[in-house]
């Protein structure tokens, strides 16, 4: 990773600016691998790694980072994703960020969010914000969506595909970012 680093966006150990490549490290010195999926939200970072799991660092106030915390600390460092205390998001087969928001879909088709939620683009309309990931529900159904093969996190809206071609969408609306029909701001995917 390289570029700004005041927020430890670039999960070095450091806030320092880098003009060059620096190399992701865990807590311990030893250099993050495996990784095969990377994204920058703002003022944070996502990676995938090929076991299947999520990690995070940078900027964590609105849970963004999906570790259990509001920090306005920066996580220097990676750390894992969590489904809840202690619990690793596993199976994750893509990521992606968002503002001050991400995402992730599973290799069993479910979508999971988590972060800043005031917009709607989290998709469940029970919460503010969450610091652990949790899925994202269907506005037709209540239920969470499943078939996700693809993801996108814009401003602070959701896109998301699913095996049958279909695109859903949540969040915020005010430009009809959405392609719905209407400026509304949307609680669920649908």
């Amino acid at each position: 990773a390289w570029g700004c680093n005041q927020y430890a966006q670039l999960g070095d150990g450091t806030r320092e600016n880098r003009a060059s490549p620096t190399q992701v490290r865990l807590t311990d010195g030893s250099p993050l691998t495996g990784v095969v999926e990377a994204t920058g939200g703002y003022r944070h970072t996502l990676a995938r790694t090929a076991d299947g799991r999520c990690w995070a660092w940078g900027y964590g106030g609105e849970g963004q980072l999906g570790d259990g915390s509001y920090s306005y600390d920066p996580r220097l460092y990676p750390v894992a994703v969590l489904r809840g205390p202690g619990l690793p998001l596993t199976g994750v087969a893509g990521i992606a960020a968002g503002v001050y928001y991400s995402l992730a879909f599973l290799d069993d088709g479910s979508l999971w969010s988590w972060g800043d939620n005031s917009r709607y683009q989290l998709g469940d309309p029970a919460i503010s914000s969450r610091a652990y990931a949790g899925p994202v529900l269907r506005d037709d159904t209540g239920e969470p969506l499943t078939g996700v093969v693809a993801v996108a996190a814009g401003w602070y809206h959701t896109v998301a595909l699913t095996a049958d071609g279909r695109i859903w969408v949540c969040g915020c609306n005010t430009y009809g970012m959405l392609g719905i029909g209407s400026e509304t701001d949307q609680p669920r995917v649908t």
